[in-house]
């Protein structure tokens, strides 16, 4: 699972707009991006949680979606994507897209010039995403899901302006950070209970940057 480095939240009975308000208005703001805001306004996380958890899908939780994988809490989400700072018409790669979330958000971001590879080394995990983003037919084409260890990146697509990853590695791959465009990047979760983002800065350096405080899965290798 991953938690906020705020604590373990209450569990509420909120609804979407109540939830979207949560992280985009008032003292618990945390988006302050308003393209951020809005694709949190149009993506329905409860589009993106499994039938049994869809009356939990407006808690600021992770929640299960199957395979020991979760869909990650909100406030997370909305941290990780203020952290990339993404920006309309920009390439980016989805790396542990689980149910499609987060890929159906950066869709939304990317716009109809943008592109958005998602990988799944899960083939459930990847029709599931498929299937749920299938609900947004303004969104699905700019996502490609694919069946894939993510865990190197996608050279054959790269580089890419930005890069997301939604499990931790225990050292963010030069593999990764290579497939940046100068100016690019790169969060990603590493099992020191953080987020790291990487930006590079010329072909050869990168400016690395460490917040504490949060837990995630650990990426794994392989196609299941």
């Amino acid at each position: 699972m991953d938690l906020n480095k705020y604590g373990t939240s209450t569990i509420y009975t909120w609804t979407r707009d109540h939830l979207v308000n949560v992280l985009t208005q008032g003292p618990t703001k945390v988006v302050n991006d308003p393209l951020i805001a809005n694709a949190l306004k149009q993506v329905d996380r409860q589009d993106f949680v499994p039938d049994d958890q869809k009356g939990l899908a407006y808690t600021d939780q992770p929640l299960p979606i199957g395979y020991e994988q979760t869909i990650s809490q909100p406030t997370v989400v909305a941290q990780m994507l203020e952290l990339l700072k993404p920006r309309e018409g920009k390439k980016f790669l989805d790396i542990g897209a689980g149910s499609g979330y987060v890929s159906a958000l950066l869709g939304f971001i990317a716009g109809d010039n943008g592109k958005v590879f998602a990988l799944e080394r899960n083939q459930y995990l990847a029709d599931m995403a498929r299937e749920n983003l299938s609900k947004y037919p303004n969104i699905s084409p700019r996502v490609e899901v694919m069946f894939k260890d993510g865990a190197k990146g996608l050279p054959d697509h790269a580089p890419f302006d930005f890069v997301h990853c939604a499990a931790a590695f225990d050292i963010i791959p030069n593999e990764l950070k290579n497939q940046l465009v100068v100016g690019g990047h790169l969060v990603a979760p590493t099992k020191n209970n953080d987020i790291r983002v990487i930006e590079r800065v010329s072909p050869t350096e990168f400016d690395e940057r460490v917040y504490e405080g949060y837990i995630f899965v650990p990426i794994t290798e392989g196609i299941e």
